[in-house]
C-alpha cells in the first residue's frame, strides 16, 4: 500500500528531472567553438544575411555571470558595431554571433577560456572574477557584407573621414562626367545617321 502512495511522488520527481534535462539539451554546441553554446531566444530573418567572417554587424548585448545572474556588461539602446573575425570582442562572443540572422536573439554561454580568461586578450581589469563562465544575450540588428556599396561606404567614412568623402565625391562626379559625355556623343552619332 505504501508503494502505491510513493508512486505519484516518484513520477513527479522523474518529470522534473526530465524537464531539467530537456532544458540543458536545448543548448546547441558550436562545432569548433571551444565549448561555446547558444540557445535561440527569438528567431530572426535569415533570408538576407547570416553572419559570417568579415561582416560588419550591429548588435545589442547584455553580459551576465552564470553563477549569480548578475549583469556586468551591456550597451543599452546603442548598437555596438563589430567586424567579425578581427578579434575586437571576446572570442566566445564572436563565435556565438557567427551564423546568427538579422533580428535573431541568442543567449551565448562561454567558458572562461573563451571569455575573460582568454590568454590572448589583455584586459586592464576583468569585469568578472577569474574562472567565470558568462552568458551574453545578443541580438543582431544589421549586417553589412563585403562587396556591397553600403559596406565600402561605411569603411570609407570611418577610415577616410572628410578627405575620404571628398575623394569619393570626386570619383562619383568623374564617373558621371564620363557617362554624360559618352551618352551625348552617342546621341550625336545617332542624329547624324538620320
Amino acid at each position: 500500500m505504501r508503494t502505491i502512495g510513493l508512486l505519484p511522488l516518484i513520477l513527479t520527481l522523474l518529470c522534473l528531472a526530465g524537464a531539467t534535462e530537456s532544458a540543458e539539451d536545448s543548448w546547441i554546441d558550436i562545432k569548433g567553438g571551444d565549448g561555446v553554446q547558444y540557445i535561440v531566444k527569438e528567431k530572426g530573418d535569415c533570408s538576407s544575411y547570416v553572419v559570417q567572417d568579415d561582416d560588419i554587424v550591429f548588435i545589442s548585448h547584455a553580459g551576465y555571470l552564470v553563477d549569480t545572474r548578475q549583469q556586468f556588461d551591456g550597451n543599452g539602446d546603442a548598437f555596438l558595431k563589430v567586424k567579425i573575425g578581427q578579434g575586437s570582442i571576446i572570442k566566445g562572443m564572436e563565435t556565438g554571433i557567427k551564423g546568427q540572422c538579422v533580428g535573431e536573439t541568442r543567449i551565448v554561454r562561454m567558458p572562461p577560456h573563451t571569455a575573460f580568461d582568454d590568454p590572448l586578450k589583455r584586459f586592464k581589469s576583468k569585469p568578472v572574477p577569474i574562472g567565470s563562465t558568462v552568458e551574453y544575450h545578443i541580438t543582431v540588428h544589421g549586417v553589412q557584407r563585403p562587396g556591397t556599396l553600403h559596406y565600402y561606404w561605411v569603411i570609407m567614412v570611418e577610415q577616410g573621414g572628410v578627405p575620404g568623402l571628398i575623394f569619393l565625391l570626386i570619383v562619383l562626379l568623374a564617373c558621371y562626367g564620363i557617362y554624360d559625355s559618352f551618352s551625348k556623343s552617342s546621341r550625336k552619332t545617332k542624329s547624324k545617321r538620320r
